[in-house]
């Protein structure tokens, strides 16, 4: 599970001059990821089709012209009715009010038959696929004995969107453990040519310095093989992005994927229910309310290790890309 198109600074418009809602559209998935903290136990696991209309009638509230809908999981692919019914009504809405609308996807591309493929290529939603390297590096990330031809089926799935003119965007996440083969997965999905890549690191535990220095080493490697990436979206934990869950509680910032790693800063970030707000402009956050939410729990000593910890790798990521080099 990972939040995209983070925004940049103490800005508090997370995209100046769009509105942008990530929609939790399932907490079900086919696969049990290692840096994954979202509590599948909790319900509704899918989200009503009641909450999917009131969700996608507060995006459109705002003032803003230009939105953003990212439709996320656990595994949309699980969810396809979901998909479909989020893209068809947000379609119809984007036509009557004569806004800009854009809709990403994020997926592990495990499960999708090829007329939902179809559907997603014409109904021009961006794809970010959850791909993290090659074979040995899908398996380990994955949780589970992957068998090969599921890997084969990521891939294919990926290609098959390829070809049918998706936006494709591989997300590659680093874990702690794996943080020396960085580079070399990246190399792996760059020779696919599937699409851009971006690099993310896990938020979880394991950060330590050896591991966070190794970590900006590949990144500069990976930099100097081609990997194009906006680092002011740095650091993610500040981020004020608007999330909507299945059960409807909306948040600002990444509650949903720390509610087992971090549950008192999950907690931090809820704003409350949809019907609570009239508009998505009543929402906007800033980093500076975040970083100020993070410090009080961190001064209240309610924070786990790791938080502050992939702060400061952000910050560092931030910071090294510029300058093109390790101090």
């Amino acid at each position: 599970m990972e939040q995209v198109n983070y925004g940049s600074g103490n800005n508090p418009d997370p995209q100046p001059g769009k509105a942008d809602l990530l929609l939790a559209l399932t907490r079900r998935c086919n696969l049990n990821c290692r840096y994954c903290f979202i509590d599948r136990r909790r319900k509704p696991a899918d989200l009503p089709r009641k909450t999917l209309k009131l969700a996608l009638k507060l995006l459109f509230s705002s003032s803003k012209k230009a939105l953003s809908l990212q439709l996320f999981g656990g595994e949309p692919a699980l969810a396809p009715a979901l998909v479909f019914d989020a893209v068809a009504i947000s379609r119809r809405m984007e036509a009557e009010t004569g806004k800009r609308l854009e809709i990403s996807l994020t997926t592990n591309l495990l499960g999708w038959s090829d007329a939902a493929l179809r559907f997603l290529a014409k109904e021009r939603v961006g794809i970010l696929a959850s791909l993290d390297g090659d074979e040995a590096a899908q398996t380990w990330r994955s949780g589970i004995n992957l068998p090969k031809r599921d890997f084969i089926r990521m891939l294919a799935a990926a290609r098959r969107l390829k070809r049918l003119g998706c936006r494709l965007r591989l997300n590659m996440v680093v874990a702690p453990e794996k943080v020396r083969r960085l580079h070399k997965n990246f190399i792996f999905l760059k020779t696919l040519g599937l699409g851009e890549i971006q690099a993310a690191y896990a938020l979880a535990p394991g950060w330590t310095a050896n591991r966070r220095l190794q970590f900006l080493k590949q990144l500069l490697k990976a930099k100097a093989s081609g990997l194009r990436q906006d680092w002011e979206i740095e650091p993610v934990l500040t981020h004020p992005q608007i999330f909507c869950d299945c059960d409807g509680v909306v948040s600002v910032g990444c509650a949903a994927v720390l509610e087992t790693s971090a549950p008192a800063l999950a907690e931090s970030f809820k704003m409350g229910n949809l019907g609570n707000f009239s508009s998505l402009d009543d929402l906007a956050g800033s980093r500076r309310e975040q970083e100020t939410k993070i410090s009080r729990l961190a001064a209240q000593r309610a924070l786990p290790r790791f938080i502050p910890e992939v702060i400061a790798l952000g910050n560092a990521a931030k910071s090294v890309l510029g300058r093109g080099k390790v101090s």
